[in-house]
């Protein structure tokens, strides 16, 4: 698997990443403090419950991930004491004690598509990034909303299962170190970047158009 980490310097990639957001706050080094009653990928309804509890506001942006290929800003929200700090009351699935995030009160939701950047010259990277963004569609065009987080039809279910099944297999092959000439993990003995990076994203998608015409 991929490692993420949350950088805690503003480099010259962290900064090329912020020229997409365009945010016009600055970013901050932030404890993560999980609630005991917060739920992983849950983070508005963790903050909603913490502000019940002892006040304070929610603020709204980006926390930041890096790994070695990739580095991504997903939309977030953390709580905002009395003081005027930021604390992240959210568990993450890396388990970081603190997170860089960008503040961005543009958004008062957390359904923004991540922004990602491929820091690699292998094109796994790219497929591996328009895999989160299929992921991620799935969820804005179906999710239901519910008390404490959202819920999916079962037939999304099973598609968007099938979606994370190809992300957790990519995840898996680039954590084992890919490059320009890494041979492609179908037994071509060709690239990944002349193989199957023209091929998963173009049959994933040839399913989505048959599974969303079954839909209506």
């Amino acid at each position: 698997m991929i490692t993420y980490l949350s950088p805690i310097i503003k480099t010259l990639i962290i900064q090329k990443l912020f020229d997409k957001i365009n945010s016009e706050f600055e970013e901050e080094i932030i404890p993560v403090i999980p609630e005991k009653y917060a739920i992983n990928r849950h983070c508005l309804y963790n903050v909603e419950q913490k502000i019940k509890n002892d006040g304070g506001t929610a603020c709204f942006g980006w926390s930041i991930y890096q790994s070695e290929d990739l580095c991504e800003a997903e939309k977030h929200v953390v709580w905002e004491n009395s003081e005027g700090d930021l604390i992240d009351v959210t568990p993450n699935e890396v388990g970081l004690k603190q997170i860089m995030f960008l503040p961005d009160n543009r958004y008062k939701n957390v359904d923004e598509l991540n922004v990602r950047i491929n820091l690699s010259d292998s094109k796994a990277i790219d497929t591996l990034i328009s895999l989160f963004s299929i992921d991620h569609q799935l969820y804005l065009d179906y999710a239901i909303k519910i008390k404490n987080g959202f819920t999916m039809p079962n037939d999304v279910k099973r598609m968007q299962d099938e979606v994370k099944n190809i992300i957790d297999f990519y995840q898996d092959y680039i954590g084992k170190g890919v490059k320009r000439f890494t041979v492609c993990y179908c037994g071509s003995n060709k690239s990944y970047n002349n193989c199957h990076s023209n091929i998963t994203i173009k049959d994933l998608n040839k399913k989505l158009v048959e599974f969303r015409l079954n839909r209506k």
